[in-house]
């Protein structure tokens, strides 16, 4: 099995600490398993395109999870609620972003203002439903392409009214 594909195949464990050194991975599925503890950081896979990561146990995602992931296309981490979390600030780096999932992950806090058309021109999924989110933010993504707490919608959240 390899390291980059190892989807329901009921894996436990944790995931090592040097997952960032795999420089030309574009795809690291291993969604469906028993893994838990903290995830290590991904910053730096700049080739890396497709990341899922739901329906296991995480406990915590580094700050600079995102940093530098200037390919990633797709990030699903839903079903992973073990410890309170919120969007790190270095998901701006991924400007190619299509898909953000992250339902009932225990996403807390509010959604950070750079999570706007102008900065992920190419989203067309942002899902994060059955969380705790709060603040402005998450009003305006309810007039989006997005699921934010259970509500769909059509537009972009950009500001405008």
């Amino acid at each position: 099995m390899s390291p980059s594909k190892a989807a329901s195949h009921s894996v436990s464990g944790t995931l090592h600490s040097n997952v960032s050194s795999l420089t030309a991975l574009k795809r690291f599925e291993v969604m469906n398993n028993q893994l838990y503890g903290a995830l290590p950081s991904f910053a730096g896979l700049t080739q890396l395109q497709v990341l899922l990561l739901h329906h296991n146990n995480f406990t915590s995602i580094p700050a600079d999870f995102f940093t530098d992931l200037l390919a990633l296309q797709v990030i699903d981490l839903g079903y992973n609620d073990s410890v309170a979390w919120g969007i790190p600030a270095s998901l701006k780096d991924c400007a190619s972003l299509h898909n953000f999932t992250a339902i009932q992950a225990n996403v807390t806090r509010q959604i950070p203002n750079f999570m706007n058309a102008l900065n992920f021109p190419s989203m067309f999924t942002l899902k994060l439903s059955f969380n705790n989110l709060e603040g402005g933010a998450a009003h305006e993504l309810q007039r989006s392409k997005s699921t934010v707490n259970g509500s769909r919608s059509m537009g972009w959240a950009d500001g405008s009214g």
